[in-house]
């Protein structure tokens, strides 16, 4: 089985109201209408962990309904009739993988979306501030709680 990983991006929405099982029905919604009753049926797909705060889905498929399912992400454009963007990140072979993957990308979200916390020192180190600190390894500690699901799930 393959992974494929990818983002859903809201545009003026919580993210907090989707969930995977409503992604799980609109991709399958976007495979009915592009592929039929017959190519819905028989692409097997499972939302295996979606996290609101990074806004990542990790999509579990066949390696030989992968193609179908990464052209039907491309068309994914509303989940619960709010506008989304789904984009793939990558397409990973195992569960180690993708969560390995999804550790990188969201490390790559959380350190541009909080730009003020990271202060490069003139040996090109990171220098942290004590507040800083703790805040940042708080969070990434949530998110790598949340990665944990990947490997368990998958």
């Amino acid at each position: 089985r393959k992974s494929v990983e990818g983002i859903i991006s809201e545009s003026n929405s919580n993210p907090n109201e989707i969930s995977g099982k409503d992604i799980y029905l609109s991709l399958q919604e976007i495979l009915t209408q592009s592929f039929g009753l017959v190519g819905a049926a028989t692409t097997e797909v499972q939302v295996r962990v979606y996290d609101p705060k990074a806004r990542l889905a990790i999509i579990k498929t066949s390696r030989e309904k992968c193609p179908l399912v990464r052209s039907s992400l491309t068309f994914l454009s509303q989940v619960r009739q709010q506008r989304v963007i789904a984009t793939t990140i990558a397409v990973s072979g195992s569960a180690r993988t993708a969560r390995n993957v999804a550790w990188k990308e969201v490390r790559k979200l959380f350190f541009s979306d909080h730009d003020d916390v990271v202060v490069m020192g003139g040996d090109g180190g990171q220098k942290w501030s004590k507040k800083s600190k703790a805040a940042m390894e708080k969070k990434l500690l949530e998110l790598e709680d949340r990665l944990k699901k990947i490997d368990s799930g998958c």
